[in-house]
């Protein structure tokens, strides 16, 4: 059984369950929240990176962090795994701009982190041999980016109000706001999410959250590319020398089943 562990910070299919400010929540018009659908984006693209900036700010002690950085993505296709890769290499705190280098990957069943400031590295099982699972998930993923989300599974966690321009919105886009309903899985864990969805791409560009210990963090996407043909090597990062290296297979699987990283 898979157990989701993406160990990392950023971010978590649109529709609503009442009526939101264009008068349309079933999409039938074309013009309200459920006209997005991100589950059609899932199923047309075949990789998509981009720029990624990342704002984590800590009501409680009054902490704010920014990291920059870029992400890589390739859908499953052919047999083959969904794949992503994420690198960090800018860290701004209190006003301190630091280069320091983070990469999260994953190659379908081991989920790597690599963390410079502490020279350390771990690959964490988390997909059993024979499963799949989507890393662009809401819910089971690094990223609030809904790639192949089904809009069905938004409308059942979500209610979902599509709210008017305003002169601050990234160009091209429509904010749509996402609350949990009442006894979904989200609802523990947050209070609201909002998108800002590229009409073009059909695809949130910024993503703002606030979870229950009013931890805000916001993630905007820039450059992004689809299908522009993401090699293997381009999703992958082997440890470097000298960093420590710790290895978590699924209980139940033997650690040299698969070689971490490769091609099954």
């Amino acid at each position: 059984m898979a157990r989701i562990v993406f160990g990392v910070g950023i971010g978590g299919g649109l529709g609503g369950g009442s009526v939101d400010s264009a008068g349309d929540t079933t999409g039938r018009s074309g013009r309200g929240p459920c006209a997005h659908s991100p589950e059609k984006v899932g199923d047309t693209i075949k990789d998509l990176q981009a720029n990624v900036e990342q704002e984590l700010y800590q009501i409680i002690p009054d902490d704010r962090q920014i990291k920059k950085g870029l992400i890589r993505y390739r859908t499953a296709s052919g047999g083959k795994p969904a794949k992503f890769l994420a690198h960090f290499d800018v860290l701004i705190h209190e006003d301190l701009k630091l280069k320091q280098n983070d990469w999260l990957c994953f190659d379908g069943r081991w989920f790597r982190e690599i963390r410079e400031n502490n020279k350390a590295a771990i690959d964490r099982e988390i997909v059993a041999p024979g499963e799949k699972v989507n890393p662009f998930k809401m819910g089971e993923g690094p990223f609030l980016l809904p790639i192949g989300q089904k809009k069905s599974e938004i409308l059942d966690n979500f209610h979902v109000t599509l709210i008017p321009p305003d002169k601050k919105d990234p160009s091209g886009t429509d904010h749509l706001l996402l609350v949990p309903k009442p006894g979904s899985k989200f609802v523990k864990k947050y209070e609201k999410v909002e998108f800002w969805v590229d009409r073009k791409l059909n695809l949130p560009i910024k993503i703002f959250s606030r979870d229950k210990h009013s931890n805000l963090m916001t993630c905007v996407f820039k450059d992004v590319k689809v299908d522009s043909g993401i090699p293997d090597r381009e999703l992958w990062v082997e440890v470097p020398a000298g960093y420590s290296y710790t290895r978590e297979p699924l209980e139940g699987t033997r650690p040299d089943e698969k070689t971490v990283g490769g091609e099954e």
